[in-house]
């Protein structure tokens, strides 16, 4: 019995000195967390805030911390995050700016329409009563982070405005010389030519086929009038339009600029799927009207065409201005708020898991 009891005693000894071991363990991870890494105003920002922050993230909207540089990054974009919400805050208050729920939940299932499609077909993907809330809740959730995005960027906006009413932001020579230098060669005077064509509303069966000999007509030397003439019946109409190469127009443009890029004066371009184009005449009153074209094929003829060139520092100032104005009225916010970010107390990235983008808490 005495041999019992000392191996009993033992055990608990044992247990007793891991339980403290990992007590010990558990109060430091926490005392990390408390570790201080910035601060705005009075208020401080810690590790664990920092960390929370990241975790809560939506996954297209976590950032991936691999270097130190990336964890500083994350904390500058959360600390701006929260100036602009003290602002918009304000703002709101005073009635200056204004989000209607309906435009970010718009702007939100365009970010994600799994989430609308869920919610109002449900039956197709055998989904629960508790998924259905699920899904809601989440949606919910998802708009109300729009609605803070858009009030942070409207006070933003509202508050450079009023800054350059009252002259108090203004950019220098310098400044636009900097920027243009970070951004020349993505300032450029786009490719952008004149076309005339006709077009074949794809809701006539054979509007391919129509598009298709309209090629070899024009190409031939027949006019678009000449091959429009002969195809009223199918709804062939007549298009003069200039159209510019811009990369942010090419989910409307791409398909034609596929064609069109390089191409040569008196060229025959088509044919072309087009969506949501639109057609502008202009009345004997000298009104310009505006008229939504079909979805349609068309084939045209180059008029004349500019090809791209870079664009001087002159003609790119008025590209330069947002971003400009944006920084600079960032960076007084960040001085009326008193910032300070304490880099020497970052936690080392190193505790991230780069495979899943963020585990948890970084130490």
């Amino acid at each position: 019995m005495p041999r019992k009891s000392a191996l009993s005693r033992a055990s608990v000894f044992l247990i007793l000195g891991v339980v403290g071991v990992l007590s010990a363990g558990c109060g430091l991870i926490a005392d990390k967390d408390r570790i201080r890494i910035a601060k705005i105003n009075d208020r401080y920002v810690t590790r664990g805030e920092l960390s929370r922050v990241i975790r809560e993230m939506p996954a297209d909207e976590r950032p991936r911390i691999v270097t130190q540089g990336d964890v500083l990054n994350a904390l500058q974009n959360y600390i701006d995050h929260l100036v602009k919400q003290a602002a918009a805050a304000e703002l709101k208050g005073e009635g200056k700016i204004h989000v209607p729920r309906e435009d970010a939940a718009m702007l939100f299932d365009m970010r994600h329409p799994e989430y609308r499609v869920k919610v109002t077909n449900p039956q197709d993907y055998n989904l629960t009563q508790s998924d259905l809330q699920f899904w809601e809740q989440e949606r919910e959730i998802g708009i109300d982070r729009v609605v803070k995005q858009i009030l942070g960027e409207q006070a933003v906006a509202y508050l450079i405005r009023e800054a350059l009413n009252d002259g108090v932001l203004t950019i220098t020579d310098e400044e636009y010389e900097k920027e243009y230098e970070l951004r020349r060669f993505d300032l450029k005077n786009y490719e952008r030519v004149t076309v005339r064509g006709v077009y074949f509303p794809e809701g006539h069966p054979e509007a391919t086929s129509l598009a298709a000999d309209a090629v070899k007509r024009m190409k031939s030397g027949e006019t678009p009038e000449d091959v429009a003439s002969q195809y009223t019946e199918a709804g062939a109409g007549i298009l003069e339009t200039q159209v510019v190469n811009d990369p942010r127009l090419a989910a409307k443009f791409g398909p034609f600029w596929e064609q069109a890029s390089g191409a040569d004066k008196d060229s025959v371009v088509g044919p072309v799927f087009i969506r949501g184009w639109v057609k502008q005449e202009m009345t004997i009153q000298g009104e310009v009207t505006q008229q939504q074209l079909p979805n349609a094929y068309f084939v045209c003829v180059v008029l004349n065409r500019t090809p791209e060139t870079p664009k001087t520092l002159e003609q790119a100032k008025k590209d330069l201005q947002p971003s400009i104005l944006y920084a600079k009225m960032m960076e007084r916010l960040r001085e009326q708020s008193r910032v300070e970010i304490y880099e020497d107390k970052l936690p080392d990235p190193s505790m991230y898991d780069t495979r899943t983008v963020f585990s948890g808490a970084a130490r």
